[in-house]
């Protein structure tokens, strides 16, 4: 009996990590400063949200979606497979976006 109770709990564990794919990197009036040379990779959605800010100089990759509700500097690269939704101050500064997904919207209440 302790044995079947052993197994179920390593199968149901195994597969939470297949099944709790929905997660959010919420900024929420941090900076998130990203260096020349530095890798950051978002596993789901990135929300720049309040007063963040996020300075890349390197590379982003999300796989999920990027609302900007704040400030983004961009003099790195950002590879993006979800949709790009920009609300507020997104700075390209000759950096570049990447939309590496299928059927990807751009939007949003600012000038993208």
């Amino acid at each position: 009996m302790l044995k079947s109770i052993f197994l179920i709990l390593i199968i149901s564990l195994t597969l939470s990590d297949l099944i709790c794919k929905s997660q959010t990197l919420i900024n929420n009036g941090e900076i998130i400063q990203i260096n020349n040379g530095a890798i950051f990779h978002v596993s789901g959605n990135l929300l720049n949200s309040a007063s963040g800010l996020i300075n890349n100089n390197g590379d982003l990759t999300i796989n999920g979606n990027f609302t900007n509700n704040a400030q983004t500097n961009l003099s790195g690269s950002i590879y993006l497979s979800g949709d790009f939704t920009n609300n507020s101050n997104f700075i390209h500064n000759n950096g570049q976006v990447y939309l590496t997904g299928n059927s990807q919207n751009i939007g949003g209440t600012s000038t993208t």
